[in-house]
């Protein structure tokens, strides 16, 4: 998983750093990889804050839930996208 993490990130920062060189407006796919790839990177954050956090067992189970919710959330996304609608 880290290889796989450093070259996503070094494929974000080039394409951040092409973009800003040029002075042109990146493709809809490399658009979409930096986008998801910001995501990645902000929710990896919040699990590094959230396992930071002295958290009571009932608190926990309510964050675990969200969590679900949010995965649910972005099955739902996906499945969608990939019908195209």
């Amino acid at each position: 998983m880290g290889g796989n993490f450093r070259a996503r990130e070094r494929r974000a920062f080039l394409f951040q750093g092409w973009e800003a060189a040029v002075g042109t407006s990146l493709t809809p796919m490399q658009k979409a990889e930096r986008d998801i790839e910001a995501l990645r990177q902000s929710i990896r954050q919040i699990f590094r804050d959230l396992s930071n956090l002295t958290l009571e067992a009932h608190d926990r189970a309510a964050i675990s839930k969200n969590i679900q919710s949010l995965q649910d959330d972005l099955r739902w996304g996906q499945e969608k996208f990939e019908r195209g609608s």
